[in-house]
């Protein structure tokens, strides 16, 4: 292997691990927001049950309290950033985008290789 060649290469391998710990982030962060979405989805539904056997003063107090909740919870989650790392299409072209990245790199280690032999 020719040095002339080196450093695109180690950029390349470096460009392609970032591409895959950013794929592995998104899977892992993706399965995070499913899990946390279900556990206050059966949560809400547990205390509205609850809410339901009380009487009808303590009924209201417990719907007020709810919806105080829901209104926390959506103001804390909610913000265009969230929405942009959401975006399916923001992900897609950030993956190919690093995918041309490396392989720019790859090609131009090939191609002084070629060139000094």
């Amino acid at each position: 292997m020719n040095k002339n060649c080196l450093p695109p290469l180690l950029r390349g391998v470096g460009t392609t691990a970032v591409l895959f710990a950013t794929v592995y982030s998104v899977i892992v962060a993706s399965g995070n927001v499913r899990t946390e979405q279900a556990h206050r989805e059966a949560l809400h539904a547990q205390e509205e049950a609850e809410a339901k056997a009380q009487p009808a003063e303590l009924r209201e107090l417990a719907a007020l309290k709810v919806e105080v909740e829901d209104l926390r919870r959506s103001a804390d989650e909610e913000s265009i950033a969230d929405e942009v790392i959401e975006n399916p299409w923001f992900t897609w072209v950030g993956f190919l985008g690093t995918a041309i990245i490396a392989s720019s790199f790859y090609a131009e280690s090939f191609l002084r290789g070629r060139e000094n032999t």
